[in-house]
This record gives structure tokens, sequence and C-alpha cells, in this order.
């Protein structure tokens, strides 16, 4: 995690919309959740940041699969050993890609944390460009609505929260205030009634 969720939220509440895509890029699910949480309060727009949190996931993803596209050489003989890639993974790769290249993207794309490396990887198994937008799109297309709602029915809750918070404060303080009228009532009538006795 590069950014911290409080930064994440602040930076949308000042920029908005002008820096979703570009947080999407670097921390695409949490700044969803975000800006999920956002739109239950009205900051956000939720149709509108779900479009553009689709479309800078795509993008994002499409970067990192540029980079094995394009970059297939020059990653292999300078980086693969420092990634443990060797040409004839790649080649496995390819294999992997073409025999199962839907259930690949979308498992890996779904299961977030391998998805980079797998990204790469079709790319440097050349999986083709029209291939990969299908698939990535199956899957960021759920993946990012499920975060959203997450973002937006954790906004929704923490306003019931809230809201119960609120009357529990003002039902304790209402039982504070009879608690402490009825024992300086209670206490000066015990006084009365002891001088009578006595």
């Amino acid at each position: 995690m590069f950014l911290s969720s409080a930064t994440i939220i602040a930076w949308l509440i000042a920029y908005r919309y002008g820096i979703l895509l570009f947080l999407i890029a670097v921390e695409g699910p949490l700044v969803t959740m975000a800006a999920g949480f956002l739109s239950a309060h009205g900051y956000m727009n939720i149709w509108l940041v779900y479009i553009i949190c689709v479309v800078g996931d795509v993008i994002s993803d499409f970067v990192y699969f540029g980079i094995g596209y394009w970059g297939r050489s020059k990653i292999v003989s300078k980086y693969g050993h420092f990634l443990h890639i060797s040409l004839a993974h790649v080649e496995k790769l390819e294999r992997l890609f073409e025999r199962h290249t839907g259930k690949t993207l979308v498992i890996s794309k779904i299961t977030h944390v391998a998805g980079v490396p797998f990204i790469i990887a079709a790319g440097l198994a050349k999986v083709k460009y029209y291939k990969f937008l299908f698939y990535d799109l199956i899957a960021t297309v759920p993946k990012t609505l499920i975060f959203l709602l997450l973002g937006y029915y954790f906004g929704k809750a923490f306003d019931t929260f809230n809201n119960y918070l609120w009357y529990g404060t003002l039902i304790s303080l209402f039982l504070l205030l009879l608690y402490i009228i009825g024992y300086f009532y209670l206490g000066k009538y015990s006084d009365k009634n002891i001088d009578k006795i006595v």
C-alpha cells in the first residue's frame, strides 16, 4: 500500500474526479472503496465514480500488459534473474495463456495479489490485445462494482451508526441528568426526614 486511506479520502474530497483516475492506477480497490464511501455521503456521484474506476483500472492494466508485451526481451534478458523469469518460463506462460487465456486472466485479476504479475505475464506471452481487453473487462466490471458497493454501504452504515451514537449520547445525558437531580433531591428529602425523626 503506497497511500494511506486517510490520504486517499483527503485527496478525493479536495480534488474529487480530477485525481480519481490517477489514484485508481496506484491503489485500485482501496480508492474504489473510499470513493464509494464518499458517494454515500454525497461528495461524489456513484455512477460517474464507477465509470472512472473501471476506465482507470483497465488503463493501468494495459500499462502493465504493455510492459510485458513491448519490453519482453529487455525484461527477460536484463531483469529476468531478479524476477526469477527465464525464456523457459516465458514459453510455459505462452502455453498456459494459449490453453486457458480467459480463466488465467480472470482468476488472476479477481485475486488481486496475483493480478499485476499475471498481467505482465500476459504481455510477455503476447496475448492478443482484444482478448486481453475482453477478459480484463469481464473481471474488472464486477470486481469494481463490488468494491464500490462495499464502500458505499459502509458509508451508509456509518451514517446509521452515527445516528444511533447520537441518540445514545442524548439518552445517556438525559439519564445522567435524572440521576444528578434524583441524587440531590433525595439527598435533601432524606436530610429533612432525619431532622424530623431526630
